[in-house]
């Protein structure tokens, strides 16, 4: 089973995430404020982590993620964001993927399915 984290500040978001993960067998771990975020990737371990660039509150996705980065070295992260120049920030800081908010849900899938799950 794949575990996947998402963390986002649009509940709708989550949301969708949660529905995803149901449909498809994943575990999914959804955290609204990055604290929470934060809390979830220091008592667990997750293969994808799926993090909104813009959180809306202290601290953004990409601070967020190269702090993960710290905790779980190993751990994919797919950056979203409906503004483009996210992406080229994201890509400055060494981010590699990017999911380009609004997306299909399908594209989550696929996204999901090309990162193996941890043993």
């Amino acid at each position: 089973m794949k575990k996947i984290l998402v963390v986002d500040d649009d509940v709708s978001i989550l949301r969708l995430f949660d529905r995803l993960g149901t449909r498809h067998g994943w575990k999914v771990k959804v955290a609204a404020p990055e604290q929470d975020a934060l809390a979830a990737i220091d008592t667990d371990s997750f293969d994808l982590a799926f993090l909104d660039v813009d959180l809306g509150g202290g601290m953004d996705g990409i601070a967020l993620a190269l702090k993960f980065r710290d905790c779980a070295p190993d751990l994919a992260i797919v950056m979203m964001s409906g503004d483009s120049a996210h992406a080229e920030r994201a890509a400055a800081a060494g981010m590699g993927e990017m999911l380009a908010k609004p997306f299909e849900p399908s594209r989550i899938s696929e996204l999901v399915d090309s990162h193996g799950a941890r043993k």
